[in-house]
């Protein structure tokens, strides 16, 4: 499910802080770790870039190949994916009403898993709006947000400008 989806991205990048990376890993400059003003541990080791959207894919088959090809929401999904910055997970307006709706009693909410219901709201998401962008070969702009655990939501300003300026390409250049 969408929910699950985002417990998922958010547990990884929370313990992606604690694993246990090769020395060559945590020496080079991308992989060394980073402190926030406060001391506290923001990136360490291989970062990692996640997009999420949900949604039915349509698919049709390839004139050429007769394969299968998942269009829309497959694409958008990729897109999503391929404007978030390392470290950062990404989503798309009907994951970020899916996130504002668990606390709320919906049709669509039995079929969400309790669990990750209150995983979520323990990790005290951050939602940074990035606004309406225009994705790569798509014709609709998608509405997308960055998510944070609440222990990472200072990483929303490692940009040069801050992750809530709204682009086509959210900045992540640490320097």
């Amino acid at each position: 499910t969408s929910l699950a989806a985002v417990w998922l991205c958010l547990s990884v990048q929370s313990e992606l802080l604690h694993v246990s990376w090769p020395l060559e890993i945590l020496e080079c400059e991308d992989g060394k770790p980073i402190y926030d003003t406060s001391g506290n541990l923001i990136a360490r080791g291989i970062s990692i870039r996640m997009g999420i959207h949900c949604g039915t894919p349509s698919s049709e088959p390839d004139p050429i190949t007769n394969r299968m090809d998942y269009c829309s929401m497959v694409n958008r999904s990729a897109r999503i994916c391929g404007n978030v910055g390392g470290g950062e997970i990404m989503c798309s307006g009907k994951i970020n009403y899916s996130i504002n709706r668990t606390g709320r009693e919906t049709g669509y909410s039995k079929l969400q898993p309790p669990q990750a219901i209150d995983e979520i709201r323990q990790m005290r998401v951050h939602i940074v709006d990035v606004g309406e962008v225009k994705l790569k070969g798509l014709e609709v702009p998608e509405n997308i947000s960055l998510l944070y655990p609440s222990q990472l939501a200072r990483c929303q300003n490692w940009g040069p400008e801050g992750a809530s300026t709204p682009s086509s390409r959210v900045q992540f250049s640490v320097e």
